[in-house]
């Protein structure tokens, strides 16, 4: 970058905006990056928020990284030339909530100085302590369903931080027992109404029967009175025919 001075002012001329993130506010932002290796592999860790509409490829030295995300749903941007080549058929990435996730196989196995081409030091590139593991430490695989656990908790931290909103962490639990309470609050309705029908169910059937009772009372005082002997013997056997269909459901209270 270079600068002169004309009439009291400062013009600024062949300025890189895309290295100054505090220029170019208009184009894609900078996602922060972490990184982490063993012998055989290099772990790259994309921190964008709910990442919408990702392009990502993989090449033999180059990661690239497009996509909208964070609360204001921004876009960022990450294309980087890396330190050595990686085999891109081994190599595989997968997008989660929170981040995006690289494992890359290293085409020669060994301890890498950086992780970019480039010396050039980046404000938004750091290591990722929380996974590192030095060259004398030994070497292990690292699934890479497993390797972000450490930077989700910190991505949630982070939310909660610069956002003043709830912990992520702290709302998936408040809604899990919401859910719970609402379920368990539906069974007791659901019960209870299941109850008030079976009851006005029963209440309607115990006035037909003593409807039906009443009516069958009133026809056997008549045929007592006024029916031949005949008729009164198959009367007493239809009354107790009806009487053994006629059936209540008893309701404990």
């Amino acid at each position: 970058m270079s600068a002169r001075v004309e009439n009291g002012g400062v013009q600024i001329k062949d300025v890189n905006l895309s290295m100054c993130p505090y220029l170019a506010q208009d184009g894609p932002r900078s996602p922060h990056v972490r990184w982490y290796q063993r012998e055989k592999f290099i772990f790259i860790s994309i921190e964008v928020l709910d990442c919408q509409k990702p392009e990502v490829s993989v090449n033999e030295d180059e990661v690239y990284f497009r996509g909208m995300g964070g609360s204001e749903m921004l876009t960022y941007q990450l294309d980087i030339q890396l330190f050595k080549p990686v085999e891109v058929k081994n190599s595989v990435y997968i997008v989660k909530p929170r981040v995006i996730e690289f494992k890359l196989e290293k085409k020669e196995p060994g301890w890498w100085e950086r992780l970019l081409k480039s010396k050039t030091r980046h404000h938004w590139l750091r290591v990722d302590f929380q996974n590192w593991r030095d060259e004398e430490d030994g070497d292990e695989d690292t699934n890479i369903e497993e390797m972000s656990w450490n930077s989700l908790m910190e991505g949630f931290e982070r939310h909660a931080q610069t956002t003043g909103q709830e912990h992520p962490i702290n709302t998936m639990q408040r809604m899990d027992q919401e859910i719970r309470n609402s379920i368990e609050n539906a069974d007791k309705r659901e019960l209870q109404d299941k109850l008030l029908r079976m009851k006005q169910r029963n209440a309607a059937a115990e006035k037909d029967l003593q409807k039906t009772q009443a009516e069958l009372h009133q026809r056997k005082e008549f045929y007592k009175e006024n029916a031949p002997p005949q008729v009164k013997a198959e009367l007493a056997a239809a009354i107790r025919n009806q009487a053994e269909q006629t059936r209540i459901t008893e309701l404990d209270e």
